[in-house]
């Protein structure tokens, strides 16, 4: 299995939360935590 978990962190925890899910994911397979930046909303 192959996953990639993307997150976007306007707070502290997000990324923490991401790549705890990518490290147990990655005892199945193939997994990597991936930041997002969103630039702008409309």
């Amino acid at each position: 299995m192959r996953a990639l978990v993307v997150y976007e962190s306007l707070w502290g925890n997000t990324e923490k939360v991401a790549r705890a899910v990518a490290d147990k994911l990655a005892g199945v397979g193939w997994a990597r935590s991936a930041w997002w930046q969103v630039l702008s909303v409309r």
